[in-house]
C-alpha cells in the first residue's frame, strides 16, 4: 500500500516549520534571547542553530536590545526547548483484499485465543476524543482497541462491519482520525506511537462492507516494557493524596512530573524527528529510546501528564499545534485539563524548563563569580512564592491567555533598585488554526476552549 500524499505534505510542512523555528517554547528568557533567535534565523534556518543562539544570550545583548537600566542583566540560560513534537504521520490508507486474504483473515479470527491477560491499564472513565467521534469512526476506534489488546502476535485479526467501507476516501479519513484519537486518548499505547514497535494495517473485503485490522509485526518487548511503565506510574502516584480535590491532585502530579523528567535536547534538536520513546509517556516515566531514564520532549510530557491524571480520575487531553513566539514557532504539544467542570490549558514542558534557571545560576557562579547580577538571582530564585510562580507560568491558563501569553506583574521580581522578569511572552496555536496540519483539523476542533480561572496558579 502506498502512503497517501497528505502524509508527505504533512511531513514536509512539519520539517519546514522545524527549520524556521528557533524554539517551541516561550523560554527564550529575554529580549536578548529573542534577539539571539532572530540573528540565528537570519544566519541559518535550522532549529539547532537558533537554539544555540538563544542559549548564548548575554547581559550585553540584553542591554543592547533596549532593556531598561533598572532590569537585572540576564544570565546565560540553556533551557530553551527546541521544536520537538513528532506528529503522527505513519498511516497507510486501507487497501482492498482478495477473496483468499478474506478467507485467511476469517480463519485467524475464529482461531485466535489470547496468550495472556492484557497488561494495558487505564482507569479513565471516559476518553474525550472517542466520545466526540461520529458513529462510523467510533466503530473503527473500537475495533482498533480490540486489536491493540494483544499486540504480541500478527495472528490477531479484528474485523469491523462498516457499510461505508466502499467509499475509500471517506474510509481513509475515518481510519486516520480513529488512529489519531486512540494515540492521544491512550498514552499507554506508547509502543505504537508513530510505529515505534509495530504498525496497524487496514484492508477492506471485496464486498466493501467490512474492514480488517492486523499488526505488521509483533511487539516483542510488550511484557517487559508494559510492566516497567505500569510500575513507574504506580510509583509516581503512590504518595498522591487520593482524598484531595482534583485541583490539588492535578497540581501535585504536575510538580512531581516536572521534578522527575529532564528535557531531551538531543532528540529535540534532530533535524528529522524519528520514532523515539522520548516522544511518549514511557520516555517520561521510564526512559527514552537510548535507555536514558526520564528523558522526553513535549509530546512525551503531555502524554505522561494526561495518563497520570486519567489514573486519578481527572479528565485530560493532549493538544497539538505550534508553540514559541508569533514570529518563531515550531511543532508542539501540550495538555488540557478539566477541573470542577471547567477546562484549563497546561504546558508541562515550558513549566519544567523554568526550573533550569537554578542550574544557570550555579553555572554562572563558577564561570563569572564577580557578576553583579548573581545576588539578584539568588534572592529571586530562593523566594519560594516567586519560584512557584515562574515554574507554573503555563499552568491552568485560559485558552485566550495561552494563545498569546504575556507575563503578569506576578512574574516580575522587584528589588529596591531593579526588577527581574524570567518568563517571557509566548504563543500557542492549535493545529486546526494552522496550515500544514489539515489531518489534525477534525480532532483538534473537537477540543474544548479553556475558560476556567478558579484554579489558576497565580490565584493561590
Amino acid at each position: 500500500m502506498k502512503k497517501r500524499m497528505w502524509a508527505f505534505a504533512l511531513v514536509l510542512a512539519v520539517f519546514a516549520a522545524l527549520a524556521l523555528a528557533g524554539c517551541s517554547g516561550a523560554q527564550t528568557s529575554s529580549s536578548a534571547a529573542a534577539s539571539g533567535s532572530s540573528e540565528a534565523a537570519s544566519a541559518s534556518a535550522s532549529a539547532e542553530s537558533a537554539s544555540a543562539q538563544a542559549s548564548s544570550a548575554s547581559a550585553e545583548q540584553a542591554a543592547s536590545s533596549g532593556a531598561a537600566e533598572s532590569t537585572v542583566p540576564l544570565l546565560k540560560f540553556n533551557g530553551v526547548p527546541t521544536p520537538s513534537f513528532n506528529p503522527v504521520n505513519n498511516f497507510t490508507e486501507p487497501g482492498e483484499m482478495t477473496d483468499v486474504e478474506v478467507e485467511k483473515a476469517d480463519r485467524a479470527i475464529r482461531a485466535y485465543e489470547p496468550k495472556q491477560e492484557s497488561l494495558l491499564v487505564n482507569k479513565a472513565k471516559s476518553f474525550y476524543y472517542h466520545d466526540n467521534l461520529d458513529a462510523d469512526t467510533k466503530a473503527l476506534y473500537d475495533g482498533l482497541m480490540s486489536l491493540l489488546e494483544d499486540p504480541t502476535t500478527t495472528d490477531h485479526v479484528v474485523a469491523v462491519t462498516l457499510p461505508s467501507a466502499s467509499d475509500q476516501e471517506k474510509l481513509a479519513d475515518s481510519f486516520y482520525l480513529a488512529m489519531f484519537s486512540i494515540q492521544y486518548d491512550h498514552p499507554e499505547f506508547f509502543w505504537m506511537y508513530n510505529g515505534i514497535e509495530t504498525e496497524i494495517a487496514a484492508k477492506v473485503n471485496p464486498a466493501g462492507d467490512k474492514v480488517y485490522f492486523f499488526l505488521d509485526k509483533p511487539y516483542k518487548n510488550y511484557e517487559k516494557e508494559m510492566k516497567a511503565f505500569n510500575e513507574a506510574a504506580d510509583k509516581l502516584l503512590a504518595d498522591i493524596d487520593m482524598s484531595a480535590s482534583d485541583a490539588d491532585k492535578a497540581l501535585a502530579i504536575h510538580d512531581k512530573l516536572c521534578a522527575l523528567v529532564s528535557y531531551d535536547y538531543e532528540e529535540a534538536e534532530k533535524a528529522s524527528k524519528g520514532s523515539d520513546l522520548a516522544h511518549t509517556a514511557y520516555g517520561v516515566l521510564v526512559a527514552n529510546g537510548k535507555g536514558e531514564e526520564h528523558k522526553a520532549v513535549c509530546d512525551g510530557y503531555s502524554l505522561a501528564y494526561e495518563y497520570l491524571l486519567q489514573q486519578v480520575g481527572i479528565e485530560a487531553i493532549v493538544m497539538v499545534g505550534e508553540g514559541g513566539s508569533k514570529d518563531n514557532s515550531g511543532p508542539h504539544a501540550w495538555s488540557l485539563v478539566k477541573l470542577d467542570g471547567d477546562w484549563y490549558e497546561v504546558d508541562c514542558t515550558w513549566d519544567d524548563s523554568m526550573t533550569e534557571w537554578k542550574s544557570a545560576l550555579e553555572q554562572a557562579k563558577k564561570d563569572d563569580p564577580g557578576n553583579e547580577a548573581l545576588p539578584y538571582y539568588e534572592k529571586a530564585l530562593n523566594d519560594e512564592a516567586y519560584y512557584g510562580i515562574i515554574t507554573h507560568y503555563q499552568y491552568n491558563l485560559t485558552t485566550k491567555q495561552f494563545e498569546d501569553y504575556t507575563p503578569g506583574p506576578e512574574c516580575t521580581y522587584k528589588f529596591d533598585d531593579a526588577e527581574l522578569t524570567l518568563p517571557q511572552p509566548g504563543f500557542h496555536k492549535r493545529a486546526c488554526d494552522l496550515q500544514g496540519y489539515e489531518y489534525y483539523d477534525t480532532m483538534t476542533k473537537m477540543a474544548p476552549e479553556a475558560t476556567g480561572t478558579k484554579h489558576a496558579y497565580a490565584a493561590k
